[in-house]
Formats: C-alpha cells, structure tokens, sequence
C-alpha cells in the first residue's frame, strides 16, 4: 500500500507492524506530478470525511483508476457507484471499505472494466460543464430568492 500525503506517519507504525504489515505499507510526500502515482496505483482510496468537492477522484478517473470515496465528497455526484467506482454510504466504514478494497484486488477483470468506465465518466468533465452547472445554481438561488420576495 502506498500512502500519499504530507502526514506524519508515526501514528501509525505501531498498528502497521502488529498487523504483520511492516515493509507492505509505505509512505511518500505528495508530488508536483501527481500522475507519477496514479500510474503506480491499482485502485484510488479516499474515503473522506469532509470535502466539498476532491479533484483528485476525479484525476485518479480520468487516469483509468477505480475509486474508492464517500458521499461526504461533493465529487462523489459524478460517480455511479459500482459502475466507474465505488462510494461509501458512511466514511468511517472500514469493513465496507476494506471488502470494496479486497474485491477489487481480488478481481483484475472487474478493476480493468470499472477503470475503464471511470476514464468514461472523467471524460464528461469539462470547464464549460461546471460552469454550466454553476451557472444553473446561481439560476436557481436567484429565483428562489426572487420568490422569496413575492411571498413576504
């Protein structure tokens, strides 16, 4: 397992070995070129607690990866789960997780077909598309607000 990111850690070190995990758990610092790990990778994890909207899921996507994320990321709207990767109904899950985790590494055919989906889904995503979507947002606000009005 490969872990990404610019934590410490130490905390962790002591769970890794008494797991029987020492040398299968390694950590790095993120890097400028981020698809230098998204070309490493079998399978992209996150299952965040809190983010409003992850762009990583969405380059993990676009790089052929299956993802893993929760419903507590706003990016998880553009993923149709179990078919161009998997969100979590409850982030802090690690037994959904895990079982997601353990089937994809178990099934080469099915990590190739939902990765080849997920480039699918990721190649939908475009500038002019979110400001459409922004754009209709700011649409809607404004219309709920002028009712508002007519209502007091």
């Amino acid at each position: 397992m490969v872990v990404v990111g610019s934590d410490n850690a130490a905390p962790f070190e002591s769970a890794i070995q008494q797991n029987g995990l020492s040398g299968h758990v390694r950590f790095f610092p993120p890097r400028p070129d981020v698809e230098f790990y998204y070309a490493a990778a079998d399978v992209y994890v996150s299952p965040t607690l809190e983010d409003a909207f992850a762009l990583p899921p969405a380059e993990a996507m676009a790089c052929g990866l299956p993802i893993i994320t929760s419903n507590c990321n706003g990016g998880a709207e553009i993923v149709t789960s179990g078919e161009d990767g998997f969100v979590l109904d409850d982030p802090s899950d690690f037994l959904a997780l895990a079982q997601i985790i353990k089937r994809l590494m178990a099934e080469p055919e099915l990590r190739r077909r939902i990765g080849d989906k997920a480039v699918q889904a990721a190649r939908k995503l475009s500038w002019d598309d979110a400001a459409a979507r922004i754009r209709e947002s700011w649409e809607q606000a404004r219309l709920l607000n002028s009712t508002s009005h007519l209502e007091k």
